[in-house]
């Protein structure tokens, strides 16, 4: 086989970004405008004392995608059909009710969110932004085709880069973000110590979780809203 006929090799961005697809937006979703919402007035209202729980809630949050990705391949079902097959019917429609009630409320928050941003952008009332929003992704929804949106919203993944850029714009001390954090755990390992836990107790964890709740709560009740360290 001549130079000139060998086949070319992909260009390695290229094929990386080419991979990239539902599991991308799997994850991204987490991020959605009623979640950056919420984290904006948790961290207005509280600084860094909930910090601790990033290192509790992600492995939790992976785990769960990662099962139910790992049930998607094995049966080739969506979770609704899984269930279907081992749980009572009338189960199943209960929690399809409930998924459902959260889901609205989900999604109302979620245009809320966009709504309220798009008026700080613009100065228009954030009434007109949910209306507008809503009839285009109903629209996007009804017309497109999977392969569109999912085109779409891979590349508009990117835009939660802007959370890595506001992180330097903004200058937050670093230092005492990280100091805050590790307080935090110190403190609760140190309390279950004293509690008289060992490695054989399988309640350690959760006394772990409920020493540094204890001790989050308690900076917040004593008037400092950024939760500093003592």
């Amino acid at each position: 086989m001549t130079k000139e006929s060998a086949p070319r090799k992909p260009n390695p961005v290229r094929r990386f970004f080419s991979l990239l697809g539902p599991g991308l937006i799997t994850g991204a979703a987490d991020d959605d405008p009623s979640g950056v919402a919420t984290y904006s007035i948790a961290g207005a209202q509280l600084g860094t004392s909930l910090l601790w729980t990033a290192f509790i809630t992600w492995p939790l949050m992976g785990a769960v995608q990662f099962m139910c990705a790992r049930i998607g391949m094995v049966t080739g079902q969506g979770l609704g059909a899984a269930f279907g097959r081992k749980f009572p019917r009338p189960l199943i429609i209960l929690a399809s009710v409930a998924l459902l009630g959260a889901n609205t409320i989900n999604v109302g928050a979620d245009l809320s969110g966009m709504a309220d941003a798009a008026e700080m952008l613009t100065g228009f009332n954030s009434h007109w932004f949910v209306v507008l929003f809503g009839l285009g992704i109903a629209f996007a929804t009804i017309r497109f085709r999977y392969y569109q949106i999912a085109m779409i919203l891979k590349w508009l993944a990117l835009f939660l880069f802007a959370y890595v850029i506001t992180a330097f714009i903004v200058g937050p001390d670093w230092k005492t973000v990280l100091h805050d954090t590790c307080s935090l755990l110190a403190e609760g390992a140190r309390r279950v110590a004293e509690s008289g836990c060992d490695s054989r107790n399988h309640n350690q964890p959760v006394l772990v979780l409920l020493a540094v709740f204890a001790r989050s709560g308690a900076r917040k009740g004593d008037g400092s809203p950024h939760g500093a360290a003592a």
